[in-house]
């Protein structure tokens, strides 16, 4: 884990390989960043994309059994927020 001061950042990845095929499939990955936020957010959580898309129903509680997964979609924040 690393830790730097606040301001902009550019991360960049260099990564080699014989093997361009490969390469090409890591052009994509994800990257995780962990942020402390100085107060919560409120997020509205729907259960499909055209939901989301369309501000429709979005989803309550819920539960799931253990080791099933469930896709959910999470709209952005809202710029006055």
């Amino acid at each position: 884990m690393v830790k730097v001061e606040k301001g902009d950042y550019v991360l960049k990845l260099h990564v080699r390989h014989e093997k361009r095929d490969l390469l090409d499939k890591m052009v994509d990955q994800p990257l995780l960043l962990n942020q402390k936020l100085p107060s919560a957010l409120s997020l509205d959580v729907y259960g499909s994309w055209a939901q989301a898309t369309t501000s429709g129903k979005k989803l309550e509680k819920g539960s799931l059994p253990q080791g099933q997964t469930v896709p959910v979609y999470i709209t952005p924040l809202a710029d006055d927020r």
